[in-house]
């Protein structure tokens, strides 16, 4: 979980994770693995595991020269220096590498096109990062349905350590001879000359392992027209998908210059992602350059229940505010944010930005907050995988079904089985809902029995009430329920 990957155009991207360990980096790691290969019997399979690790741990550091130290000392050719300029990325087996890790195909290194990118550091001077990873392929075209995992990425393999029947670091898509790939330099340079011209698809590799720092978090921004963009498409402030970077065509005889990119550290905080909080909880945070920024905005969304819980970038979003702050805390439980106040069975989503110039140079990555229930005990939410998700959810359809149940048979039984669940009101309001589509006589006083006894602020009690005026209006009773946040109608 260290590495930050972006690619454009492509039907995904990830953010950078958290590290596994505080103190993880690979530096730590080569020490390890060093000492295996020093003390294991030559010709051993632990010491021929060791040195391919330390070799490939040495290519994702920038370090060219031994990554082919640790070939030789394996028996094996070293890769010569004049057939960089025109490789695919590397193979994944590495048991002959000088004869399987050959040039490109040739109208991907006869061309008259290029591309040059550069990396900077954290604090934006011009201070370049080596051993960033750059691949580069003709754009493929749209795909209109995919239920596999991609092997034509780089990203499918990003570790240095052999792991069987895992591969380690290397590209396993049947086109690897067709793509180009570089890393970048002392000064944070990739240049790739002899391209084809025409529409490019562009990956990047980020291993947040090179990095000294202990226990930190990072993410990779684009310097665009609009001033600094986060490499995530599905963030608001995200890079846009009509433009480059996102979108790329290299033209005849020309190096065309990628926007400058950025890699500083995010902001850090102890608050988890789906925490609980109440109204005596006080956000804090610590940035990378302490109070060196012009101020920080605190950004709360109300969020709700989702059938994707694992997944923290398709959350609900029902109303966000924003909060120009100074300093490093906020006190979020007792202010809210804006109009916006923390209430009782709701789920809210978290960030913070470091603004310098009116742009974004760090950040606090998306957290999911939640606020028990006051009148009783309160379970978390469920999370998971889909399977695992919720019962009752936001834009749920009427005749959804799980495991061959419908909702009619699911929520009665979720109800009387677990009354401390966090979703136990939502899922009170879901049998009023399907009771209001079946016209029975207690699916009205039931959705205002939810206004009465739900917390003002409360997302189930503002879908009751939305109900409840839907059906003395006269209007039909949705087939697909939304959530509504509170005012839209209360």
């Amino acid at each position: 979980g260290t590495d930050i990957s972006w690619a454009a155009p492509t039907d995904s991207s990830r953010r950078g994770w958290d590290r596994e360990d505080p103190n993880e980096n690979y530096n730590t790691l080569a020490e390890v693995l060093q000492i295996a290969f020093e003390h294991s019997q030559p010709g051993s399979e632990l010491r021929k595991k060791a040195g391919l690790s330390l070799a490939k741990l040495s290519l994702l550091k920038g370090d060219w020269t031994g990554m082919n130290e640790y070939l030789v000392a394996l028996g094996q050719k070293p890769i010569p220096n004049e057939r960089r300029a025109t490789l695919p990325p590397p193979p994944v087996k590495w048991e002959n590498l000088e004869q399987d890790w050959q040039p490109a195909q040739e109208d991907m290194i006869s061309g008259t096109s290029g591309i040059e990118l550069r990396f900077l550091s954290e604090d934006g001077k011009l201070q370049g990062i080596p051993g960033i990873h750059v691949l580069v392929k003709k754009r493929p075209p749209p795909r209109q349905f995919f239920g596999g995992v991609d092997a034509d990425t780089m990203f499918y393999a990003t570790q240095p350590v052999l792991a069987e029947p895992y591969e380690s670091f290397g590209y396993l898509g049947a086109d690897r001879n067709r793509c180009r790939y570089g890393v970048s330099n002392a000064v944070g340079q990739v240049r790739l000359e002899g391209l084809p011209a025409g529409p490019i698809k562009i990956e990047i590799l980020v291993p947040t392992s090179n990095f000294e720092q202990s226990g930190k978090k990072w993410s990779l921004f684009f310097k665009t027209e609009d001033g600094l963009r986060i490499a995530d498409r599905s963030d608001p402030n995200g890079v846009p998908t009509d433009k480059a970077p996102y979108m790329v065509e290299l033209e005849e005889g020309k190096v065309t210059k990628y926007p400058l990119m950025y890699v500083p550290s995010n902001i850090t905080s102890e608050v988890q992602d789906w925490q609980s909080v109440d109204k005596d909880f006080v956000l804090k945070w610590t940035s990378p350059r302490h109070n060196e920024y012009d101020y920080y905005r605190v950004k709360l969304t109300l969020s709700t229940l989702m059938q994707h819980p694992d997944i923290v970038q398709m959350s609900p979003k029902l109303a966000m505010q924003m909060e120009e702050v100074r300093g490093q805390q906020w006190p979020l439980g007792a202010k809210g944010v804006g109009e916006l106040k923390i209430a009782p069975g709701n789920i809210y989503l978290l960030e913070v930005e470091a603004v310098q110039d009116e742009k974004v140079v760090s950040r606090l990555p998306l957290r999911r907050l939640w606020m028990p229930w006051e009148n009783r005990e309160t379970k978390p939410p469920t999370v998971g995988m889909a399977s695992d998700g919720p019962a009752f959810y936001t834009d749920i359809w009427l005749r959804t079904n799980a495991n061959g149940k419908s909702l009619e048979e699911r929520l009665p039984k979720l109800i009387e089985n677990d009354a401390s669940a966090f979703e136990t009101e939502y899922y009170r309001l879901g049998m009023a809902w399907l009771d209001l589509h079946k016209e029975k006589p207690n699916a009205i006083p039931d959705l205002k029995r939810l206004v009465r006894e739900l917390p003002a602020g409360n997302v189930a009690r503002a879908t009751a009430l939305y109900l409840v005026q839907l059906h003395e209006s006269g209007k039909q009773n949705p087939k697909r329920l939304n959530f509504v946040a509170p005012g839209v109608s209360d």
